[in-house]
């Protein structure tokens, strides 16, 4: 999938003044622990009113970007070695456990965000932020495999995302309900209340033709002329 560059952002990059990083935003349910933010870089960084922590390249890894011969954005796959995790932060505790707990969560559908940044690597002033990959989680698994730069044994937590673009190209993959809305837009409540109007309200439709008790002034023909109401 490309990423959309202007002439002179495309320049910059070629000439070596741009260094790229990665955030990460995660939606998760508010007592899952909500919105989790971060970034490969060395320090947090404040963006757009949300603060992403500084998490180390070698801790996640995240496989290669596509798109298929339907323009439609491919599956991406996120790792995470725990066991790099719990020697930065001791705090973390054991990563079989950590694990065991996330996967325990509501993620399954639950937003996930790759975008990237585009640093001055001079003044390491913040250029711009381009959207990368948009999608939910589909599976999470752990796992317990050689770390190939260390060849210790590693422990890993493995997400499966599916793209967003996958919903939009199946019919009638939009519900209208809140948890469906903030795959589109996390946060807001627009559809909130969706569910109770439609268990509190009857859409009566038309009305009785010509001819039929109740009915009269109906349209030419005998049928009813359709209108709606709520009752």
């Amino acid at each position: 999938m490309a990423v959309a560059l202007t002439t002179d952002e495309r320049a910059a990059l070629q000439r070596g003044a741009i260094a790229i990083r990665t955030l990460i935003d995660v939606h998760l349910d508010s007592g899952d622990g909500g919105r989790q933010s971060l970034w490969d870089g060395d320090s947090d960084l404040d963006y757009d009113g949300v603060t992403y922590r500084a998490t180390p390249e070698d801790i996640i890894s995240i496989g290669s970007i596509s798109a298929g011969q339907d323009l439609g954005a491919e599956g991406v796959q996120v790792r995470v070695n725990g066991t790099r995790l719990r020697e930065l932060n001791p705090d973390a505790g054991h990563p079989a456990a950590l694990f065991g707990t996330i996967t325990g969560l509501n993620y399954q559908m639950r937003r996930f965000d790759i975008r990237f940044a585009f640093f001055n690597s001079e003044t390491g002033a913040l250029i711009m932020v381009k959207r990368r990959f948009a999608g939910f989680i589909s599976h999470m698994s752990q796992s317990e495999e050689i770390d190939e730069s260390t060849g210790r044994a590693a422990c890993w937590l493995t997400i499966n995302l599916e793209s967003i673009v996958l919903r939009y190209s199946n019919r009638a993959a939009r519900t209208r309900s809140h948890d469906d809305q903030q795959e589109i837009w996390p946060g807001d409540t627009g559809c909130k209340f969706v569910a109770s109007v439609a268990a509190n309200s009857t859409l009566s439709w038309g009305r009785a033709p010509v001819g039929v008790a109740g009915g009269g002034g109906g349209a030419p023909g005998g049928l009813s002329r359709p209108r709606v109401s709520a009752v």
